[in-house]
């Protein structure tokens, strides 16, 4: 069966999936105030501007929260039980949902570093989470 995968084709989100696609993570960003809004929304939350433009955020964060999922809720997933999903804070305000690879869940620790990892899969570019290694 094959994975489903996100619509990229969404409007709003455009700019998220083409910086993807060129394993940059970007944001909408206020011209106004500079104010990062991710989500993306209609306005600006600082200042109301409607306007934006796409600013790049660092590729590597801190881990915010998690969840290990031990039951597919898609048929396509059923062979990767169990997987983890988390939230990994990448600049102040800016969190991104995604899943988190690479490290045992004994050893998942809240605040330890990650950084983003860009792989192909099923006809879309997504984005994982990997432990950074010490001095790296």
């Amino acid at each position: 069966m094959p994975r489903p995968v996100p619509a990229v084709d969404a409007p709003e989100l455009a700019g998220y999936w083409e910086g993807v696609a060129r394993q940059v993570l970007q944001v909408p960003q206020c011209p106004s105030c500079h104010a990062l809004r991710w989500p993306p929304r209609g306005a600006c939350p600082v200042c109301g501007v409607v306007e934006f433009g796409w600013a790049p955020v660092p590729a590597a964060g801190t881990l915010h929260s998690y969840a290990v999922v031990n039951r597919a809720f898609h048929p396509a997933f059923a062979g990767e039980i169990p997987y983890t999903l988390c939230v990994t804070e990448v600049a102040p305000g800016v969190r991104f949902l995604g899943r988190l690879v690479g490290v045992a869940d004994r050893d998942i620790e809240l605040g330890m570093p990650v950084t983003a990892e860009f792989a192909d899969a099923g006809g879309a570019r997504l984005v994982y989470w990997r432990p950074t290694q010490p001095g790296g």
